[in-house]
């Protein structure tokens, strides 16, 4: 990102995440310059950088050029830590905030979503898909859980973190 590690602003270990209850949408709106990370239970490690400001919730896309999904830790599906840049004629896909009253939090890239979580309850509901007209993923294949190329494939998040960058 270029910008020094900030606050974490949302730890799923420690906040309310569940549909009705959670304290996600409010933690992170007019927030910029975020970064998720998400642990799922399968020990896969993965997230989005939102280059922009968070401002709106459970209404429409937010653009954001310059935002890139990334991979840590794929249980060597891909070597190493990667990033995989938002295509310009998709930034107007970069991000979808939902209320506390949705099953799902958020999600990034579109118009077909290529990370959705969704709320505590629903939490095995999350899904991954790589598609390749959102992001540049480089030749990269199933870069954030098995058998995510170019279909959305469920996943289980573990933990997962927001940290605003400064």
């Amino acid at each position: 990102t270029g910008l020094k590690y900030g606050d974490v602003i949302f730890d799923s270990d420690i906040d309310n995440w569940k549909e009705n209850d959670s304290v996600f949408d409010n933690r992170i709106k007019g927030r910029k310059q975020l970064v998720f990370i998400i642990e799922d239970d399968q020990n896969e490690k993965f997230g989005y950088y939102f280059n922009g400001t968070i401002t709106i919730i459970d209404g429409s896309f937010m653009k954001a050029e310059g935002s890139f999904l990334f991979s840590l830790k794929s249980n060597g599906r891909v070597n190493g830590m990667y990033k995989f840049e938002i295509q310009s004629n998709n930034a107007q896909y970069a991000c979808y905030l939902c209320n506390k009253s949705n099953s799902y939090l958020i999600a990034f890239g579109g118009p077909s979503w290529n990370i959705r979580l969704d709320t505590q309850n629903y939490k095995s509901s999350s899904y991954a898909g790589q598609y390749t007209n959102s992001y540049n993923y480089h030749n990269t294949t199933n870069a954030f859980i098995p058998n995510s190329m170019s279909k959305q494939t469920n996943f289980t998040p573990k933990r997962i973190t927001v940290i605003q960058m400064k």
